[in-house]
């Protein structure tokens, strides 16, 4: 159960109820939560169950609650469970399916990601960083090309080094440092690391506080210039497909071949883009186009399955996923190529009528 960060008032009548009517109360500071239960004129049993001693307390309240009691989980401020050690104590009445309901209430991440002016869309809660400065460090340079804005919690002792070590390894970036949230001398600075840096050199860190950091900008993927754009698309009216459409394959084939760019580079990886050789246009007969694209595809699909079968071999789940879906697409393209090289035939046995059909066919697709 959710207790407050600050504000006695925010915590809900629900919560005040569930206090009231639970078996017990386990608490992380006896006496923290003691003065909680005064101030709403609650009296119930309170044990203590905090990171020190949750080995042998979590069982311990376990076995209470499968004899029938109830009992309300609270931390000094917050959500319990979450960056706490209540959360082997929520995975130990699982393993025992002993029922576990939440009962919401402030978040210091949440309100600090709600007030800092930073993307909010997605993000992720790093909680505390280690204090010891080699393990701080290692674990940013892990951080440094998380695209989603981050959340710390830090306190004051310790913002000054954590600081100098995010503007150094993460780079200059947006930052929020939200301090004392829900308090009476509750301060939310929107400012860059450098200038952070700075400002807590002259001023002294007072209070708890939350830093919401901008998560790092994707890299942009080499510039198409205009003419590789015209190349490709002359090409294409070159093989006879209209001025619209070669355009918008164009277009579409280049974003295929971006997805994988962009996937290398957000990895670290050297990226070689090599000449395409120039296709052979010399065909014997009317269906041998047709014939070529399908082997094309067919060649492409192979490649793709080498790449997802070396991904599988290497334990390399992050591209096994990415590759699903060129997998997915290129089972479309495959399928789609070789309905063409099937009714054309079909369609040369029926004579003109046929290969009109399938040539209208054709022109439609390519308008899709």
């Amino acid at each position: 159960m959710a207790t407050p960060i600050g504000n006695l008032g925010d915590l809900s009548p629900r919560a005040v109820e569930t206090l009231r009517t639970a078996d017990f109360i386990a608490a992380e500071d006896t006496r923290v939560s003691l003065r909680l239960l005064n101030h709403f004129d609650i009296r119930k049993p309170l044990v203590s169950y905090h990171e020190h001693n949750r080995a042998a307390a979590g069982p311990a309240i376990a076995e209470r609650l499968l004899a029938g009691e109830s009992c309300a989980l609270v931390t000094d401020a917050g959500t319990p469970a979450i960056s706490d050690p209540g959360e082997d104590l929520v995975r130990l009445c699982g393993q025992q399916d002993i029922t576990v309901q939440a009962i919401p209430g402030c978040c210091a991440a949440v309100c600090a990601l709600a007030v800092s002016g930073l993307p909010t869309g997605r993000f992720c809660f790093e909680g505390f960083l280690s204090a010891n400065k080699k393990e701080r460090r290692a674990r940013l340079e892990e951080l440094r090309g998380e695209e989603r804005t981050m959340v710390f919690h830090e306190a004051p002792h310790k913002l000054r080094p954590t600081l100098a070590d995010m503007l150094e390894v993460l780079g200059d970036r947006p930052v929020a440092l939200c301090r004392e949230l829900t308090k009476l001398h509750e301060e939310t600075v929107r400012t860059t690391l450098s200038r952070a840096v700075a400002l807590y050199q002259e001023k002294e860190p007072r209070g708890e506080y939350v830093l919401v950091v901008a998560g790092a900008q994707r890299a942009a993927g080499p510039a198409v210039t205009l003419d590789q754009g015209v190349r490709q698309v002359l090409r294409l009216r070159q093989e006879g497909v209209r001025m619209k459409d070669a355009v918008r394959q164009a277009a579409e084939e280049m974003e295929h071949g971006m997805k994988i760019y962009r996937y290398l580079h957000d990895n670290d990886q050297k990226v070689v883009l090599e000449a395409i050789a120039k296709p052979d246009k010399t065909y014997a007969e009317l269906d041998d186009p047709l014939k070529a694209a399908y082997e094309h595809e067919q060649y492409v699909t192979s490649l793709i399955h080498a790449i997802y079968a070396t991904a599988v071999e290497a334990k390399d789940y992050r591209t096994m996923q990415f590759m699903e879906w060129f997998i997915a697409e290129q089972c479309e393209e495959e399928k789609n190529a070789k309905e063409l090289v099937d009714k054309y035939q079909l369609f040369a046995k029926e004579g003109g009528f046929g290969l009109y059909h399938l040539d209208s066919e054709m022109k439609s697709r390519a308008s899709e």
